[in-house]
């Protein structure tokens, strides 16, 4: 995993208390005045320890300006795994100055129902919200172009979601496990579904594919027993192994 900035010489944490809550951040840059939500890390490759940036349970809101004394820092992303395995997380309100979110940033929050992601995120990290099992809904906004590896994996009370004209790749397991998901309408500024990108989405029952779309990845709906029909279009090139397999 590489960092999503290359942080200024004079990069430090600092602690700042908005809404009740008070949370970490990482200056990013100090003559942008930049920051981001500080970043957590992970140890370990069989027994693998998690350790987030910030502890956190309840209902959080970031703010966009955060301040360190007397100098303000303008919140523009969420660091790798800043909230990974916060379990008692139950809602986070992304602020519009946040133009992404960090790969595993929720990953395990297994009690967050919800979540706002502004217009002005371009990018979700790989496994942003890998097994936010209690996660219902989504919107995806315009402005987000790419949705990562194993995105949404795991989210399988995810009844609904919104995949906006913006995006033109859904990176392979990005919605697999999605259990509750029942119809997906994939857009026609997609290009590439990812493989496995559905898999074991049991609940699946319908897909819209689009003319624009020239890949689809091995096993991108494998194991979807009440999917029965999709309908591929001439465009696809590229037409992975298992792709229906049940």
């Amino acid at each position: 995993m590489g960092a999503l900035f290359a942080l200024s010489v004079a990069a430090h944490d600092f602690d700042y208390t908005y809404a009740g809550k008070t949370l970490s951040y990482t200056v990013i840059d100090e003559n942008a005045k930049t920051c981001m939500t500080k970043p957590g890390s992970c140890f370990g490759f069989i027994d693998v320890e998690i350790y987030p940036g910030n502890k956190v349970s309840g209902d959080i809101t970031i703010p966009s300006v955060v301040s360190d004394g007397n100098k303000e820092y303008t919140v523009i992303s969420l660091g790798e795994y800043a909230f990974s395995k916060c379990e008692g997380l139950s809602s986070v309100s992304i602020p519009n100055s946040v133009t992404s979110i960090g790969e595993y940033a929720f990953y395990y929050c297994s009690d967050l129902t919800s979540v706002t992601i502004p217009n002005s995120v371009t990018s979700i990290g790989k496994y942003a919200f890998y097994y936010c099992s209690d996660l219902t809904s989504v919107t995806i906004p315009a402005s987000v172009t790419s949705i990562g590896n194993s995105a949404f994996d795991g989210c399988s009370g995810l009844t609904s979601v919104t995949i906006p004209n913006s995006v033109t790749s859904i990176g392979n397991f990005a919605f697999a496990r999605c259990c509750g998901l029942s119809s997906v309408s994939i857009p026609n500024s997609v290009t590439s579904i990812g493989k496995y990108a559905f898999y074991w989405c049991s609940g699946l029952t319908s897909v819209s594919i689009p003319n624009s779309v020239t890949s689809i990845g091995d096993g991108a709906f494998s194991y979807c027993p009440k999917l029965t029909y999709v309908k591929i279009p001439k465009s696809v090139v590229n037409l992975g192994k298992d792709v229906f397999i049940k």
